[in-house]
């Protein structure tokens, strides 16, 4: 399953109930999330019959981001996106509307490496043994309906599709889209830029303050060190060689004992 990207990703469409498989007459409700003011945001499709681009069909009067159809059918199934006028877009998501009694339920969304992903396989008319196939492959049974990948990695990625017991039809297929784990200095995937881009920015801002005060306080003399642990030298002025020969001629007297000469100059 390839849908191409024609625009950016900058909002998230979110499906209620969250799956991608829904039994005919059914209800859905389909709206945009966005950081922000989502006017000028609305609902578009891809239809699989004729792959007619259109607005969605919604049967309420709520704004162009809420998308409520109160009853599916066959012809509703295609690709679902939010779109701004601007020509921004959200992720895509496929909607498969069957006519018969077996579907199969698997996350709408891509799902992360490593977290616990359930398949459940829902019979509108009996219940009994399921059976879960990947790429047209049994991969596993379950008496409850429900069959739990429990930790999910890249190779789980596929087409998944379930039957019963004694009924010779299968379940339309559900791609099961699996991300990896994101390395340092890969870009989140969009689910996650709304969220990241505030504390990114709160994390800047509280980096430059504590980088502001460091500098302010750098270099100022430390308050706490006790002035009986500082010893201070006062500065004493050299004295040079010409003052040292400038200096007075001393006269005295010096009595030698057993003469009476005297000195007059020493």
């Amino acid at each position: 399953m390839e849908l191409a990207a024609l625009c950016s990703v900058f909002a998230s469409l979110r499906v209620l109930p969250s799956r991608s498989q829904f039994f005919q007459y059914e209800s859905v409700t389909l709206s945009c999330e966005l950081h922000g003011n989502l006017s000028g945001w609305r609902i578009r499709r891809t239809i699989d019959q004729g792959n007619t681009t259109e607005d969605c069909p919604s049967s309420s009067n709520r704004s162009d981001s809420v998308c409520f159809i109160r009853e599916l059918y066959y012809w509703d199934s295609g690709v679902y996106w939010c779109e701004s006028a601007e020509g921004k877009c959200s992720n895509k998501v496929n909607i498969t509307v069957t006519a018969l009694d077996l579907i199969l339920e698997a996350p709408v969304l891509p799902v992360v490496e490593g977290e616990v992903v359930t398949l459940g396989c829902r019979n509108r008319t009996s219940s009994g043994f399921s059976f879960f196939y990947k790429n047209r492959l049994l991969v596993g049974n379950s008496s409850t309906g429900n069959w739990t990948i429990e930790r999910v990695s890249k190779s789980d990625e596929g087409f998944y599709q379930c039957s019963s017991s004694g009924r010779d039809y299968f379940s339309p297929d559900s791609w099961l889209d699996v991300t990896g784990v994101l390395s340092s200095g890969e870009t989140p995937a969009w689910p996650l830029t709304p969220v990241l881009l505030p504390v990114v920015g709160v994390c800047l801002l509280f980096t430059l303050m504590l980088l502001f005060l460091w500098r302010n306080l750098k270099g100022k003399v430390d308050r706490s060190v006790s002035y009986i642990d500082v010893t201070i030298t006062p500065d004493v002025e050299p004295r040079r060689i010409r003052d040292v020969e400038d200096t007075s001629t001393f006269y005295s007297m010096l009595n030698l004992a057993g003469s009476s000469q005297q000195l007059d100059q020493c």
